[in-house]
C-alpha cells in the first residue's frame, strides 16, 4: 500500500509537466494534407520554435498552429512527391521508451484499378506529441488501397 501512495505523486507530477512516461503517446493533429512544399520523402522530430516556423512554411499558406514547445513537440511525415492523387501519410501510433520515440507511419497508395486525380501530389502529416524525448525513430508500413473489382 505504502508503494502506491509513492508512486501514484509521481505519475500525477510527470503528467502535469506535460511528460508522460513510457507507452503510446497521445497525438494531437496539427495538419495534413496532398499538397506541400517537400518533393522528397522526409521524417522530422522538430522541439524549438526556430525550427518549427521554417516547417511550416512547407506545408501551408494558412495560419501557423500554437505549439508549447515546453510541453509538446512536432513530428512531421512527408511522402514526397508522387505522380497521382490518391496516395497518403499519416502518422499511426508513438510509443515512448525511455527518451526516443518510435513513430509508426502508414504509407498509403492507389490500387491499379483506383481512380485518381491526374495530378502532381505531395502527402504530408504533421502531429503534436508531449515533450521531453529527444530522438524519434520512424518505422513505416506500405499499403495498396483496393479499389473496383481487386
Amino acid at each position: 500500500m505504502r508503494s502506491l501512495f509513492l508512486f501514484l505523486p509521481a505519475v500525477l507530477l510527470s503528467a502535469c509537466a506535460g511528460v508522460l512516461p513510457g507507452g503510446e503517446q497521445p497525438v494531437r493533429e496539427l495538419a495534413s494534407g496532398s499538397y506541400s512544399q517537400q518533393a522528397e520523402p522526409r521524417f522530422e522530430f522538430v522541439t524549438t520554435q526556430a525550427e518549427w516556423a521554417p516547417l511550416w512554411d512547407r506545408t501551408s499558406r494558412g495560419p501557423i498552429p500554437e505549439v508549447d514547445f515546453s510541453r509538446e513537440s512536432v513530428l512531421a511525415v512527408f511522402m514526397g512527391q508522387r505522380p497521382t492523387g490518391g496516395h497518403a501519410i499519416r502518422v499511426e501510433q508513438v510509443v515512448r521508451e525511455g527518451q526516443r520515440l518510435t513513430v509508426e507511419v502508414l504509407l498509403q497508395a492507389p490500387g491499379p484499378d483506383c481512380m485518381t486525380t491526374q495530378a502532381l501530389t505531395q502527402p504530408y502529416h504533421l502531429v503534436a506529441v508531449p515533450a521531453g524525448a529527444t530522438r524519434a525513430e520512424f518505422v513505416t508500413r506500405d499499403v495498396t488501397v483496393r479499389c473496383g473489382g481487386e
